[in-house]
């Protein structure tokens, strides 16, 4: 009973901060739809709760009362100088074919919430990194030294950013108790956060069909949203990855995406793992290479700018630490260097030779035949290159086989929803006619800029 409880108050928590705190911020961006301002409110209400709630702790008053008046006062002051326009509404889905895709999606969601509520999290990096580290914070009322204390074990990982535990932290003191199964909320939100900015922003672009499909395609990622990801990172940088993705696309197709959102975007992705701090930067490079306009590359340069006070910050906190799982010292040995590359090359053509590879075979020929709109084979690009530093990191690792086994997978699964993003795209441009609804959308929507 107390386990239900605890499920209801967290809901009614992440409820609050996205409707109180993210809504009004992210409602002062006309151009965003409905379904794109929710999205952007989850982040945009989790990351000022966090910060409250460090802010408690450096004061040495961490209390869960306080932590809620907080989070009302700045609730009712964003409300109350909120003075925008309401959001501009999508056109209702109607057709068959897009009702067919979306009640897939629908599925996917109950079944990945079926999994988050099941039973407590019991992934291994969440017990001995993520949720450990919240534990941490949340029992000893701050930024402990020991969140930074590897303690001779390897698989700590004391380089990683802090905002997941934080988060974790925040949320428990929300509801005043450490309760692991209330923690799988947070995926859960963050999967509808993911799938409201995929859909909202392929529907913005493209025809409605395509957009339905993406959504559904993203839904059953199994790879990332299955049970042994509830409580790891990938999740929660998805939806980072997902968020700067469509700001991406916004810039090059005209938009302005705003400096709340670069602001948003670079705080979520850099404040969780490193991978995130390097997508970031690649997209605000992206943006500078292939956007026109003072207001993009104002906007890249508060992306880029948020990345890197991010980091400092954690350096400061932490100390000059490095990834150790991996060892930088094959690059002085050019024999052990070419024997990592070849492993690696050999790993990397046993994972393309199936269906994986044809995929990625056929998305590679539409980009450079010129398929899907300027701003997704930007995104494409990017996503090429982020998986590419991965297997790079591969290669400079302790054992490149076990990262291959065991990691690689999972941490790519963080693309997934990005890459429907991009197919989308990809299959808009081959369709038989266009799609009424969704271009009068997108006339509308240019026309109002």
């Amino acid at each position: 009973m107390s386990s239900l409880l605890h499920l209801i108050e967290t809901a009614a928590l992440l409820a609050g901060t996205t409707l109180g705190i993210g809504l009004p911020w992210m409602r002062r961006m006309q151009e965003l739809s409905l379904a794109e301002v929710v999205a952007w409110a989850v982040p945009a209400g989790l990351l000022p709760h966090a910060f409250l709630y460090l802010l408690l702790t450096a004061i040495g008053r961490p209390s869960s009362p306080l932590l809620l008046a907080l989070d009302g006062a700045l609730a009712v002051g964003l409300w109350v100088s909120t003075r925008s326009p309401e959001a501009r509404r999508d056109g209702v889905v109607a057709t068959r074919g897009e009702r067919l895709w979306l009640g897939l999606a629908l599925a996917g969601g109950l079944v990945f919430g079926l999994l988050c509520l099941a039973r407590p999290i019991s992934s291994v990096d969440f017990l001995a990194i993520w949720g450990w580290k919240g534990k941490v914070v949340f029992s000893t009322g701050g930024l402990s030294p020991r969140i930074f204390d590897a303690g001779g074990d390897a698989y700590w990982h004391p380089e990683y950013p802090i905002l997941l535990p934080v988060l974790y932290a925040a949320t428990n003191r929300g509801i005043g108790v450490w309760d692991d199964r209330s923690l799988a909320l947070l995926d859960l939100f963050f999967f509808a956060a993911t799938i409201l900015a995929l859909a909202s922003s392929a529907r913005r672009f493209w025809p409605r069909r395509h957009a339905a499909l993406a959504v559904a395609l993203a839904a059953w990622a199994w790879p990332l949203y299955r049970g042994y990801q509830v409580g790891l990172a990938e999740i929660t940088l998805a939806m980072g990855i997902m968020i700067a993705s469509t700001a991406l696309i916004e810039s090059l197709e005209g938009g302005n995406p705003g400096l709340a959102r670069a602001l948003v975007a670079g705080a979520w992705c850099a404040g969780l793992k490193q991978e995130g701090s390097l997508f970031a930067i690649l997209v605000a490079a992206g943006i500078v290479l292939w956007g026109r306009g003072a207001r993009r590359i104002l906007f890249a340069s508060t992306l880029a700018g948020t990345v890197v006070v991010a980091g400092i910050a954690l350096r400061m906190l932490r100390g000059p630490l490095h990834d150790r799982d991996f060892s930088f010292a094959a690059l002085r040995d050019p024999g052990e260097l070419v024997r990592r590359v070849a492993a690696v090359s050999t790993l990397v053509g046993r994972q393309l030779a199936g269906p994986v590879g044809l995929v990625l075979l056929l998305a590679a020929g539409a980009v450079l035949l010129g398929a899907g709109s300027r701003g997704t084979r930007a995104l494409c690009l990017l996503l090429s290159i982020q998986a590419a530093a991965y297997l790079a990191a591969c290669a400079l690792s302790f054992d490149p086989a076990w990262q291959f086994d065991r990691a690689v997978g999972r941490i790519l699964a963080a693309l997934l929803p990005a890459s429907a993003l991009v197919l989308s795209s990809l299959l808009a441009p081959v369709s038989g006619h266009e799609d009424p609804v969704g271009v009068m959308d997108e006339q509308n929507h240019l026309q109002t800029r």
